[in-house]
Formats: structure tokens, sequence, C-alpha cells
């Protein structure tokens, strides 16, 4: 442009983000008065790189059972457009976006999750079980024979103590009973034997 003198600045070296530099042109051409023009601020981008990679999402969610509310948490990472949302679905009901969810009612549920990042990257469906008993077991307990074999109700033979237990969801680990002898007994309903 006639009138405008240029300046060289050499070279600047700026990292990406928001930076106050101001410059101003100023000049005056033959049609016009003086004209200047003015920059105060201006923001730097990064370089856009194509993005090809998925996000990858991981959970919190307890392997075994647990006996109380599972509180699940989504760890998505994406290291180049990053995460845009997590989805996640529990036992099949519709998609849900976040990253933190509570389950409260027993039994064994699917959960499914993954992550879509800026550039539109959709991860491959996690699914992972949650295992909620919050039920103690119950347990029972029987003698054999049921029925005294001797007179005036009292055994004359060993008396085998069976236990049962059951549970219906995790299943019982183990059962623990104690069993107090003093000398001779007589049958009694119910316990002790």
């Amino acid at each position: 442009m006639e009138g405008v003198t240029a300046t060289n600045l050499g070279t600047v070296t700026l990292s990406a983000g928001q930076h106050a530099f101001r410059f101003t042109v100023t000049g005056k051409n033959d049609a016009s008065n003086a004209y200047y023009f003015t920059v105060d601020s201006f923001v730097l981008m990064p370089a856009q790189t194509d993005d090809h990679t998925t996000p990858v999402t991981t959970s919190n969610a307890p392997e075994g059972w647990a006996k109380e509310d599972v509180i699940v948490t989504l760890s998505p990472t994406d290291s180049q457009s990053g995460v845009a949302k997590t989805i996640y679905s529990i036992d099949g009901a519709d998609d849900v976006e976040g990253t933190s969810f509570t389950i409260k009612s027993g039994g064994v549920h699917t959960i499914s999750f993954n992550s879509v990042d800026n550039a539109g990257n959709v991860e491959a469906a996690h699914t992972q079980q949650a295992r909620i008993d919050k039920s103690a077991p119950v347990t029972g307990a029987t003698v054999a024979p049921a029925q005294p074999d001797g007179s005036n109700e009292w055994y004359v033979h060993d008396v085998t103590l069976i236990s049962d237990a059951s549970d219906n969801l995790s299943g019982v680990s183990n059962t623990e009973y104690s069993l107090k002898l003093f000398g001779l007994h007589k049958a009694e309903s119910g316990w002790p034997v």
C-alpha cells in the first residue's frame, strides 16, 4: 500500500492461548485521510492434527460381590482432541451421559459404557458386572435321628447335626457353629442338643 511504512518485528514465538500484543498500522493514501488499524489481543490456536484414536474409559466397579451400594466412577482419557462425552447404561436401560452413578438394588447388574472424543471417534463399548448382595444367608439345623431313639426322650445312639445354609445371591461362603456338651443331654425342642 502506498504511504504505509513497514517495520519488521523479527520472529516472535508464542505458545497457544490468549496473548495481549498491540500493534497499529497507520498510513495515508491519495483517496482518504489518515487511517489506522489496531489489534489489542489475539488468540493462538494449536495446529489441528488428525485424531483417529478413540478415547479410553476405565471403571472402578468392584470385581467381586459388594454388600452395600456400589458407586461407580468412569474415567475417560483422550490425549489428542479430548473427551467430548461418556455414556453408560445399566441393565440395558437407556443410555445416560455422565461419569458417576450409584447402583443400590441387590443382584447382578450389567454396566456398559464408552466415550466419544471431540474429533468424533467412538470408543467400543465395555461391559462389566456389579454384584450386590445386601441380605444375610439363612442357616438352619436339624438332627438325625429326628426323634430320640431311647426311652423318656433320650438318645441312646449317636446324633448327627445337619446344618443347612442358603443364600440366593452371592452364595454361602462358610458356616460356623459351636456345640457345647455337658454330660448326658435330654432332647428338648429347638437348640441346644
